[in-house]
């Protein structure tokens, strides 16, 4: 369970250290990482809602490394907190792969995009371990 965690944190800080970038003016992938509807993206993220993002995603890094560390006290109240933490957490991330029809996820129309094939390759897949992984540190508690 340790070493999922660890992969976990690892990943989760990776890609938030992309979103930093792509908040201060980097550009590079970004043409993977944005849903596009007949060749035009979807939605033009700003720098509050990436910076939003980055922070959030090294949150989760965070709230994993207090899990794998065991950094909260001996109450059980606590303790419950994190591991419905973990459910939530697991929870949001499948909902993320099962997606929303149309441009993201499992079930998605839009499949010749780069963003739809890099989705199906990485996103949905990466999203489905997190989930997976949140409910292991869930029930490791």
């Amino acid at each position: 369970m340790y070493y999922i965690g660890i992969i976990m944190m690892s990943i989760l800080i990776l890609i938030a250290t992309i979103h930093y970038y792509w908040a201060f003016g980097g550009t590079k992938l970004v043409h993977y990482a944005i849903p596009t509807i007949h060749e035009k993206p979807a939605f033009k993220p700003g720098f509050i809602a990436t910076i939003i993002v980055a922070i959030g995603l090294s949150g989760l890094a965070l709230f994993v490394y207090i899990m794998l560390h065991d950094s909260f006290d001996l109450i059980s109240y606590q303790q419950n907190s994190f591991s419905r933490g973990a459910w939530i957490f697991s929870a949001i991330f499948l909902m993320r792969a099962i997606g929303e029809f149309k441009l993201v996820g499992l079930f998605k129309k839009e499949t010749e995009s780069k963003f739809a094939q890099w989705d199906s390759m990485l996103y949905t897949p990466l999203c489905l371990f997190f989930s997976i992984g949140f409910i292991a540190l869930g029930l490791s508690l």
